[in-house]
């Protein structure tokens, strides 16, 4: 049926609102003081009242990332529920 065409994929991503979310991700990590040691950094939007993903940045510059961020990265992603479950229960608190 993929190959055929005629699927329809809603998402509840917001193009604008990923666009600043990664522009927003990458400042901010240039913008911290070296003695943080901070290299990397991500940020998922979410609608409060829906719940609906609107933004996901997973790595401050997915394609120059090195192997190992990667990686661990694409563990994440395949195991969304173990992160969502971190970022969602501390702000229904």
């Amino acid at each position: 049926m993929v190959e055929e065409g005629g699927l329809k994929v809603t998402t509840s991503l917001d193009l604008d609102i990923q666009n600043y979310a990664q522009q927003a991700v990458s400042d901010e990590v240039d913008n911290l003081p070296t003695y943080y040691h901070v290299t990397n950094g991500a940020a998922l939007v979410t609608d409060p009242g829906s719940g609906e993903i609107l933004a996901m940045v997973g790595s401050k510059d997915y394609l120059t990332m090195r192997l190992t961020e990667m990686l661990i990265s694409l563990y994440l992603f395949a195991n969304p529920a173990l992160q969502l479950n971190r970022l969602t229960m501390p702000s229904g608190c």
